[in-house]
């Protein structure tokens, strides 16, 4: 049986993303439990967006991405045992949707990262 969700935590750095996050939001709804925004006290509707989806949202000013992206890692409590870094304008393709959900999963116990191929789709 494939589950309908993974104990994934999906971590997304915005700052005015309102044209992308509701599509990179649904495309890890399929598999991911929970979705976290640290996001840079965006003024366009980014928030709004993200928390209608059931994002959590967290602002912060920004210092540089390696800060924001630390500082918002350490602010999974969940139960999660994955942690996904995803950019505000990245989807996940429902044919990767569905191998996440199978194989992550089967993963032996002793790994503790992996790495997914992306593929590059630039003004189409």
């Amino acid at each position: 049986m494939i589950p309908t969700s993974l104990p994934l935590h999906v971590l997304i750095l915005t700052h005015n993303e309102e044209r992308h996050i509701a599509r990179a939001i649904r495309s890890v709804a399929p598999f991911a439990r929970y979705v976290t925004l640290v996001d840079s006290f965006s003024s366009d509707r980014t928030v709004e967006i993200a928390q209608s989806l059931g994002a959590t949202v967290l602002q912060r000013p920004w210092i540089n991405y390696a800060d924001q992206f630390s500082w918002g890692l350490a602010q999974i409590t969940d139960d999660a045992e994955w942690i996904m870094r995803l950019d505000a304008d990245e989807v996940i393709e429902p044919d990767l949707s569905e191998r996440i959900l199978e194989d992550l999963p089967k993963l032996d116990a002793g790994v503790v990262g992996i790495n997914i191929d992306r593929k590059h789709i630039f003004m189409g």
